[in-house]
């Protein structure tokens, strides 16, 4: 994902939320396959990028106004199917860069 971070920073030249959406929709564009295999995916205008972790979770980058960014941890509840928001993670980055490393490195910790 490294590489695909560095190619498109090199493209861009927009502003910061822009950027932000640009790169998050190349990393959806690239795992589609991956999103694919799933029938009920959370959603809303806020989100930017959406991965799962495993069948009843997803890492979820949203914005919240601009260049203020949070990651919520979505699980699914079996009995009410539906999703709740199990934690919230504010991005204290100052980078598109810098986002998107702290949302892959948070990423990885859950996939472990």
């Amino acid at each position: 994902m490294g590489e695909l971070l560095n190619e498109l920073l090199n493209e861009i030249d927009k502003s910061f939320d822009e950027t932000v959406r640009h790169i998050c929709n190349a990393i959806m564009d690239d795992e589609l396959d991956e999103l694919n295999k799933y029938d009920n995916i959370p959603n809303n205008s806020n989100t930017f990028l959406i991965l799962p972790i495993n069948q009843h979770k997803f890492l979820s980058l949203e914005i919240e106004f601009p260049q203020n960014y949070i990651i919520r941890l979505l699980e699914f509840n079996l009995r009410t199917k539906s999703f709740f928001t199990s934690k919230v993670i504010n991005v204290n980055e100052n980078t598109p860069e810098k986002i998107i490393k702290f949302y892959v490195k948070l990423y990885d910790h859950y996939m472990k």
